[in-house]
């Protein structure tokens, strides 16, 4: 997810310098591979880890916000609270998944610089990009983002399975190099337009770079979800309509969580994949939907919501 907030202190970065466009792969011309930034703090998770041993919930928090504090929520009091819930669920889990925690960066599913450089071949990458990823240790809820700090930054979870790191770390590569070809300020904020055309984009791409995966691994949705998705399609179209040029963090919320305007979860992420799969088919490039400016969203969006209702 793009425009995700986060509290974090940084330590430990090591700079991936970029291949050359010929390890980044094939291309009519050559491509800048992005400079990627890793910062790993599965040290810090073990010192917190290692120090909470044998306390209550209430001194454990403590010492987690102490010497980790690096969690996949807002920096609000809400999300003090959400990190307490998303800890207190998933330390007695910790042990089962400790070798890849101790593994760290160095045993991820996914290698952040080769990642982004395929991403940037796919995107037409013709500038140079500098991006941070961060290897956290989350509470096994799946949840890879992205958000801009100094430069766009990429997070995605140590403890869960590589399969995921593989494909959600390109996703959230996808969000970060759009960021900056497209000038969009990463905020939480931005017009449902680009809400749908960020998620729709970054899960296209990672459709057309791991092309074995299921398309519902694409999604990050399950089966259930997908047919009740399909059945209120037109609802979910006509009701996006009037929200395009929506821009506050409610509109924002209720599309890319829910209950959205057919009361269904994430259906940002539903149309997305069916308005840029119609764009793609009518001869858009990644190249270009990745730079499109954040002015001209809506009226592309809402001309390819019109034309697949003309025809669903």
């Amino acid at each position: 997810m793009a425009g995700a907030a986060v509290a974090l202190a940084l330590a430990g970065s090591v700079t991936y310098f970029p291949a050359s466009a010929q390890d980044a792969g094939p291309a009519a011309r050559p491509v800048p591979a992005p400079t990627v930034h890793v910062t790993d703090l599965t040290p810090r998770f073990l010192t917190f880890f290692e120090t909470a041993q044998g306390l209550d919930a209430d001194a454990r928090f403590d010492v987690w916000r102490q010497t980790y504090g690096f969690a996949a929520v807002p920096p609000t009091p809400q999300g003090e609270a959400m990190a307490r819930s998303l800890l207190d669920t998933a330390f007695e889990r910790y042990p089962s998944v400790m070798p890849r925690i101790e593994a760290g960066a160095g045993g991820m599913g996914i290698d952040p610089g080769a990642a982004a450089s395929e991403v940037a071949v796919l995107l037409g990458v013709d500038q140079a990009i500098e991006i941070d990823f961060i290897v956290f240790v989350g509470g096994f809820e799946q949840n890879a983002f992205t958000f801009r700090a100094r430069r766009p930054t990429v997070a995605v979870p140590v403890e869960v399975d590589p399969a995921y790191q593989a494909l959600a770390g390109r996703h959230e590569i996808v969000h970060a190099l759009h960021m900056e070809i497209a000038e969009l300020s990463g905020g939480w904020e931005r017009s449902i337009a680009q809400l749908i055309l960020q998620e729709g984009l970054a899960m296209r791409a990672t459709q057309a770079l791991m092309p074995d995966r299921p398309d519902l691994e694409h999604l990050s949705a399950g089966p259930e979800w997908w047919a009740r998705a399909n059945e209120r399609r037109r609802e979910m179209l006509i009701g996006a309509l009037p929200l395009l040029s929506a821009s506050d963090g409610a509109s924002v919320t209720r599309l890319a969580m829910g209950p959205g305007v057919a009361g269904l979860r994430r259906e940002a992420y539903y149309l997305g994949w069916i308005i840029v799969g119609r764009l793609l088919g009518e001869g858009w490039t990644f190249p270009a939907l990745a730079r499109v400016s954040s002015e001209d969203m809506p009226d592309l969006i809402r001309g390819a919501i019109e034309r697949e209702l003309a025809v669903s």
